[in-house]
């Protein structure tokens, strides 16, 4: 009794302590009359739009439920305890404990609330909650279960272009013949129809010696071979060969020519240089029958051209701040491509043990100049990459150069923080000097800074009639704004030299607009003056873009002003109203103070697809004005009787029908139904089936991976193609019969089970981790996640032999009774599915798992179990 009564005191001191304690360390808040509120919640890939918080509207702050947080991530091995603020579990195979203090937390709805900043004892990095957006955007240091399940299927699913080892991984790949009839194209204009300056040429297009042969022959005004090449693309490790004219890649500082006749062997990529003429930079690339070729940097169309020939080129001053330079070609029958454009002095690293090389060698067209030039590069680790390279070049005026050409690149760093490193060194043997270029990037969170040094021999220097150049840049994104500052020194022949100080300012705040303005001072032997180039550029809505530009010199701010305006745009091609007729529309306007106006106007009709007439209409400040035609027909030589609608020789086309395959066999038999008006996609891009079942798609860029694919929604929706999407690759200038067989769909269903030894938290969690593969010639046909209560189902399932497979993603020890599970789905009835279910599976965990928990559970119950005494006295 006596031993009670003292134990009673003790409680009695110990609720006083206590009642004391949280009324001065308790949450301070009022937040019972805070207010359930919903926000859009995001974790990287993780999202949900309607997660609930709680809204303190006085202090507009928001507060987070921990077990509610844990939940929406899918993490189910954390405990939160709510009377001690303690948060502990496991973690992508971590174990890990925090502590919230009651100053920290409220409870409420049997959970534990923390304002968003305290998130961060979480292991979350950065948490922010947006008011003007209500959402919250948080980036956990450590891998979600999401991004576990999308890795294993990204590991299984990916496939690129061509493997290394040179496999394709796709349904249908053209192999190229030894020879095709192919396609021939007439071209006839005439750039003013009042001279008598007729310009006609055929072009020539087929396969040959299982590779890609295309001829241009100039018949007016003079006979002459002005294009022949034979190409083989991903002949050996994604390298392509060709055999006749193509353009050698060459060093910036070096007046040679680089359209050549004689061999590649190398990438086939756009590329650009930088050139000698005050920071500009060329681009140069093929685009064969291109209607309009966009320059874009990062998101600003900065540049564009009706290209006349297959070959182009861009000349602009160079801003590297703003992004890297991507084109956009819109080729005459309506295909759009997108192509990166990439330096041909920056190399890019390789991986460890990784080789790459190119050959280039041939002579100049006019002057009959033999030029070389090889490069092989190693990845002597995923860090760093050397090259060694040789070029023996003659320029147009007889000068000759021999180069040996050393590259390294180097990488410090991972991720947000890290330095790229590119050093090409050039070493001329006839002057004996070093010419080196070098760029340093490094980046630290989003503020990137830049390095440029390019330096020159002496001989070079005077010989070449270039300078130094030294480049010190950061730039910074600022919520819609780009903003870089700089300097640049240049040093000539004659060590005159050349201070730039600028600031370079994009704004991308309106849709599809680009506002920047370049500001720069510059100091030099004939005095200081300033140059503001403000700019806008449009592009998207109905087809019409422009880009207006302008240009200030001035010396001492705004005295002796010299202005420069321009003003570029132009329409896709466009539909004439109440006809089938097409057309699009350029103007260039220019005004300067010393040239005055110039202005020229460009308006192209089109016919049909593959005629066309165009009628460029130019004018100047004199009034003077021309008018010019062209006309294009091409012909099938395999079927001249084919009306071919595109004009580009290069292409190649896809052919086939569908059909109702009534038997299953993926073969069309005569008798089989023909289904008209199904809509069939190519890219995105949709034809449809003519009364016979029958399509046509042409205009198909040859070389690339395209995905052939039935729109459903044109067919009965109890009807499925057998295979959703094709994958495929086509030869230039020829066709890929492709018939597309549609069966009816079934269902296929089951269930996984819960063991005996597992509970239901731990069920939960290995069904967040476990998704499920439908296999078909051992390939994934469909790939699902579970139900939480194990149910899956699989729907629009064609006939045949599939294998279900589970497949477990976390890093427990279980196992399925079931791992594989065989299905044979199989009609009773030609045009009607079924339903096919039981198909199901027990999970299991292993038993030393199991044990080492359950013991763990019983020395937690022998602590709570423990008298009040102990408690007392330990307190």
């Amino acid at each position: 009794m006596g031993i009670l009564k003292k134990n009673l005191n003790k409680i009695k001191i110990i609720i006083i302590f206590t009642i004391t304690f949280n009324v001065s360390y308790s949450f301070s808040g009022d937040y019972k009359n805070y207010e359930d509120a919903y926000v859009e919640i995001r974790a990287r890939k993780k999202t949900d739009d309607f997660f609930m918080v709680k809204y303190d509207y006085k202090n507009d702050r928001v507060y987070v439920g921990i077990k509610s947080l844990f939940y929406f991530l899918e993490l189910y091995n954390v405990e939160v305890d709510i009377k001690t603020g303690a948060v502990s579990g496991e973690i992508a195979g971590k174990s890990f404990k925090t502590d919230f203090s009651k100053r920290e937390y409220f409870i409420d709805n049997d959970d534990l609330f923390v304002g968003i900043d305290d998130l961060k004892k979480l292991n979350i990095k950065d948490p922010k909650y947006n008011p003007s957006e209500l959402s919250i955007t948080l980036d956990p240091l450590f891998e979600l279960p999401i991004e576990e399940r999308e890795k294993s299927k990204i590991n299984r699913m990916r496939f690129d272009q061509f493997k290394d080892e040179g496999e394709v991984d796709i349904d249908y790949l053209s192999k190229g013949k030894l020879f095709t009839p192919g396609l021939l194209k007439l071209n006839y204009y005439k750039t003013d129809i009042e001279k008598s300056d007729d310009n006609f040429d055929f072009e020539y297009a087929n396969q040959l010696l299982y590779g890609d042969f295309y001829l241009k022959q100039d018949i007016r005004p003079e006979k002459k071979l002005d294009t022949y090449r034979l190409t083989y693309h991903n002949l050996f490790k994604k390298k392509t060969l060709i055999l006749g004219n193509f353009n050698m890649e060459l060093p910036g500082f070096v007046d040679v020519s680089s359209g050549l006749r004689g061999m590649y062997f190398g990438d086939d990529n756009t590329y650009m240089t930088k050139s000698d003429e005050e920071g500009y930079t060329k681009i140069r690339g093929k685009a064969k029958d291109a209607d309009i070729i966009e320059l874009y940097q990062g998101q600003a169309l900065i540049d564009y051209l009706r290209p006349s020939e297959e070959e182009f080129e861009f000349k602009i001053k160079d801003r590297s701040s703003r992004g890297e330079y991507n084109l956009k070609i819109y080729y005459n029958d309506g295909k759009i491509e997108n192509r990166k454009v990439y330096i041909a002095g920056d190399r890019r690293l390789l991986n460890e043990g990784k080789v790459d090389y190119t050959v280039q060698m041939g002579r100049t067209e006019e002057e009959k100049d033999d030029q070389k030039y090889a490069e092989v590069r190693y990845g002597l680790n995923d860090s760093l990459t050397v090259g060694l390279g040789a070029y023996d070049l003659e320029s147009t005026d007889g000068k000759k150069y021999r180069i040996l050409k050393n590259n390294l690149v180097f990488k410090a760093g991972q991720g947000r923080d890290k330095t790229i490193t590119n050093f090409t060194n050039y070493y001329e043997n006839d002057t004996k000097s070093d010419s080196y270029e070098l760029t340093i990037n490094h980046n630290i969170d989003d503020l990137n800074l830049k390095f440029e040094n390019e330096k020159y021999g002496k001989a070079i220097k005077k010989q070449e009639k270039i300078s130094d150049y030294y480049r010190i840049s950061a730039n910074k994104d600022f919520n819609n704004n780009l903003v870089e500052v700089g300097y640049t020194l240049k040093n000539d022949e004659e060590s005159k030299k050349e201070h730039e100080y600028f600031i370079d300012i994009e704004n991308r705040k309106f849709y599809q607009t680009t506002f920047g303005i370049e500001i720069k001072k510059i100091d030099n032997d004939e005095g200081s003056f300033m140059v503001y180039s403000p700019e806008i550029s449009y592009y998207g809505v109905k087809n019409v873009s422009f880009i207006l530009k302008a240009e200030y010199q001035a010396e001492n701010f705004m005295s002796n002003i010299e202005s420069d305006y321009s003003l570029r745009a132009y329409t896709k091609k466009l539909k004439m109203p109440k006809t089938d007729l097409f057309y699009d529309v350029s103007l260039s306007a220019n005004y300067s103070d010393e040239d005055k106006f110039f202005a020229s106007l460009d308006f192209t009709i089109y016919f049909d697809n593959h005629v066309s007439v165009e009628t460029p209409i130019y004018l100047d400040d004199e009034g003077n004005r021309s008018l010019g035609v062209k006309l294009e027909k091409t012909l099938d030589l395999s079927d001249i009787r084919r009306d071919v609608k595109n004009v580009d020789i290069d292409k190649s086309w896809i052919f086939g029908k569908v059909y109702l395959d009534s038997n299953s066999n993926e073969k069309y038999d005569d008798g089989e139904k023909l289904l008209e008006k199904v809509g069939i996609s190519l890219d995105g891009n949709t034809i449809f089936t003519n009364k016979k079942g029958k399509y046509f798609i042409d205009g198909v860029l040859p070389n690339k991976i395209h995905e052939l694919s039935l729109n459903r929604r044109t067919i009965d929706p109890m009807l499925k193609s057998i295979k959703d999407k094709l994958s495929i690759v086509t030869k230039a200038s020829e066709g890929i019969k492709i018939d597309i067989p549609i069966a009816p769909v079934s269902m296929v269903s089951g269930n996984i089970w819960m063991g005996e030894k597992i509970n239901d938290r731990k069920f939960m969690r290995i069904i967040s981790m476990t998704n499920i593969s439908l296999l078909k010639d051992g390939k994934i046909y469909k790939e699902i996640d579970p139900e939480y209560d194990g149910l899956f189902f699989f729907e629009d399932v064609v006939p045949g032999k599939y294998v279900i497979k589970f497949n477990y993603l976390g890093d427990q020890r279980i196992k399925f009774t079931e791992s594989e599970i065989p299905v044979t789905v199989k009609l009773e009835s030609d045009e009607e599915g079924g339903y096919f279910e039981g198909l199901d599976t027990i999970v299991e965990i292993d038993e030393s798992p199991i044990e080492e928990e359950n013991q763990s559970e019983t020395i937690e119950d022998k602590q709570e179990t423990k008298n009040i005494t102990d408690i007392l006295n330990n307190f």
